[in-house]
């Protein structure tokens, strides 16, 4: 009877233990140490283990925390360079877009009271020559008419002194806007390419002329010399030498016009590029060829 209430305590103990370890593994939020018992034997003499030494095994609950607050990042937007606003003018036909250059030009250069600002660039070189070394001294000559050249006109009724001389003549509008001594009168079959947009409140007008040539026998770029200052060699006299003959390409300049919203002209640009060959005398006959470009601009206050 004693041996079965020893065997009773022991297993209500065990129970217990059990029931407590169980309950501490299901809430347990901090370590809590663990008993390990094993082979356990029941005597007159009381309960014994095998051993005496009691494992503690620690249980470690992680309690996550939460990652540190931050303050928000304020986002500071890259600014962008501002760009000129172009708006595509509808609806505009080749035809349409040259008389607006037209009337603007021609209308420039019948007036009679205004100033006007001329940026004129001239890059002519030889590419190849009979004598090679003329090459340099030829490009030389030519380097008085290459660069930027800047002229400041001031018309007062229809004249002004012209810059271009070192003001020992006369020059007017009609003499001294592209083209010079002529109305611009391109025609419509000289329009390759067009473009009409608007441009912080003002209008601009673009066209690209046909690729043209010139020699001995066709002397003048037909659309060209419609619209245009071209590059005549045979009036270039270097005093060293003389271009006695010329071939000539025009692959195809552009005019642009700025005009406001009355249709007066604020600005005249041309560019022309060319390329070709030619002969002359530099004491002795010989062939050159070239390249290069013209480009001018006119801005207009009035």
């Amino acid at each position: 009877m004693r041996r079965f209430s020893f065997l009773f305590l022991v297993l209500l103990q065990i129970l217990v233990f059990s029931s407590c370890k169980q309950q501490n593994n299901e809430t347990t939020t901090t370590t809590v140490p663990t008993t390990v018992v094993n082979n356990i034997y029941i005597t007159d003499d009381g309960v014994y283990a095998d051993s005496d030494v009691v494992q503690q095994q620690a249980t470690t609950v992680v309690v996550p925390t939460e990652p540190p607050q931050t303050e928000p990042t304020t986002l500071v937007p890259i600014t962008q360079p501002t760009e000129p606003t172009k708006i595509p003018l509808a609806q505009y036909t080749a035809q349409m877009v040259l008389d607006k250059i037209i009337t603007a030009v021609n209308f420039a250069k019948e007036q009679r009271d205004f100033s006007a600002h001329q940026l004129q660039q001239v890059e002519i070189r030889l590419t190849d020559c009979t004598l090679s070394w003329a090459v340099g001294v030829i490009n030389t000559a030519i380097g008085v008419f290459n660069g930027p050249h800047d002229f400041d006109y001031t018309f007062i009724n229809g004249v002004c002194a012209d810059p271009k001389e070192d003001f020992k003549m006369n020059a007017t509008p009609m003499s001294a806007i592209p083209p010079s001594n002529r109305l611009f009168e391109l025609e419509v079959g000289g329009v390759i390419d067009y473009k009409a947009y608007e441009e912080n409140g003002e209008y601009v007008y673009t066209v690209t002329l046909p690729q043209e040539h010139t020699n001995a026998e066709v002397l003048v770029p037909y659309y060209h010399a419609q619209a245009m200052d071209y590059l005549d060699l045979g009036d270039f006299d270097f005093g060293i030498g003389e271009i006695t003959d010329a071939n000539c390409n025009y692959p195809g300049a552009t005019v642009t016009v700025h005009v406001n919203q009355e249709g007066k002209l604020l600005k005249y640009e041309e560019t022309i590029p060319m390329n070709g060959s030619g002969t002359g005398k530099l004491g002795i006959e010989l062939s050159a060829s070239f390249e290069g470009s013209m480009y001018e601009c006119w801005t207009f206050d009035w």
